[in-house]
């Protein structure tokens, strides 16, 4: 019964890892991953080297932060690395840490009342990716391993939500915090 459960445990991380690179990738590409990504490891946050190649094409990548607040509301930050025109832009967000039916972090509230959280807080531009990776670290606390392709935020979201919104995160490190101005 032991060596089923081993077996099913690689299909499932087989197919998550189809499911995010759906649309995105090669085959080749799609079986690289899937020979080289430890399963300790999770199949979930990028390699340096997709995450890079996924902006040199033009796909954006997130990060969920973890909590954020107000005096008057809880909250939650995820940072996002948008390839635009040539150059990389580094937005923060800040949305209410309601309790979602989606876990959807576009469809959730925005926590500071601006025009800018529609879109997002727009904190550098860079023209080249790592340069992009290394500012979202300095600026918001990003850690450069817990990168996942686009919309796969909700699914961190998601973790933190039933995991009792724990001030760790899966790895065992302390959430990342923006620095202070």
């Amino acid at each position: 019964m032991e060596f089923r459960s081993v077996v099913e445990g690689h299909v499932n991380r087989v197919k998550t890892v189809k499911r995010a690179m759906y649309g995105r990738a090669s085959f080749d590409l799609l079986r690289t991953r899937i020979l080289i990504t430890p399963w300790c490891c999770g199949v979930r946050y990028l390699a340096e080297s997709f995450l890079l190649g996924a902006l040199k094409r033009g796909r954006p990548v997130e990060q969920f932060l973890g909590p954020s607040a107000t005096p008057d509301s809880l909250g939650v930050s995820y940072v996002e690395v948008r390839p635009a025109e040539g150059n990389y832009e580094i937005y923060l967000h800040a949305v209410l840490d309601t309790e979602p039916q989606t876990y959807d972090l576009d469809s959730l509230p925005a926590l500071f009342d601006t025009d800018e959280e529609d879109f997002g807080l727009l904190v550098a531009t860079t023209s080249d990716p790592a340069a992009a990776l290394d500012a979202a670290a300095d600026r918001t606390g990003a850690v450069r391993e817990r990168w996942v392709t686009q919309s796969m935020a909700g699914d961190e979201y998601r973790d933190y939500v039933l995991a009792g919104r724990p001030a760790r995160a899966p790895d065992g490190r302390p959430r990342p915090t923006p620095p202070s101005s």
